[in-house]
């Protein structure tokens, strides 16, 4: 074989070779665009959804014991008391109304009320269940 022969038959077998490469190029590319361009609303409402999936685990509580057996620690209901301070309207009435339920004089509870640069304050903790019964029974807006 001449080099004329050899060139013309390695052209016969580049030629498929190289259409099968453009061709998968192509459908990389093809791929590519599809999923950055004209879905990318459509996989990034999807991504937001997957990541921002609520998943409620139920906390185990029970008593703890020591290694003899002897209680350590057990349940006790705890309630406390918060205000979302850009959702409670008459700051005065508030305090006025929760003071008695929680032990606290009505002027320091408009105090922390009236605390700038805060979205939340904690205003009472250890509430026993009747007191947070009567709390939200109020229906005080901002309180919670």
């Amino acid at each position: 074989m001449n080099r004329d022969q050899i060139s013309h038959v390695s052209r016969k077998r580049v030629m498929p070779l190289f259409f099968i490469f453009v061709l998968f190029v192509g459908l990389i590319g093809y791929r590519v665009v599809s999923v950055q361009v004209v879905r990318s609303g459509e996989f990034s409402r999807w991504a937001v959804a997957e990541r921002m999936r609520e998943n409620v685990v139920a906390a185990r509580r029970g008593e703890i014991f020591d290694a003899r057996g002897v209680r350590l620690a057990t349940n006790v209901p705890a309630n406390r008391v918060s205000a979302i301070i850009d959702q409670v309207t008459d700051r005065r009435f508030v305090a006025e109304q929760l003071a008695p339920l929680i032990g606290r004089p009505a002027p320091e509870i408009e105090e922390a009320l009236n605390q700038p640069g805060l979205e939340w304050v904690l205003l009472a903790r250890q509430l026993s269940p009747e007191a947070s019964e009567q709390i939200a029974t109020l229906g005080l807006d901002g309180i919670v």
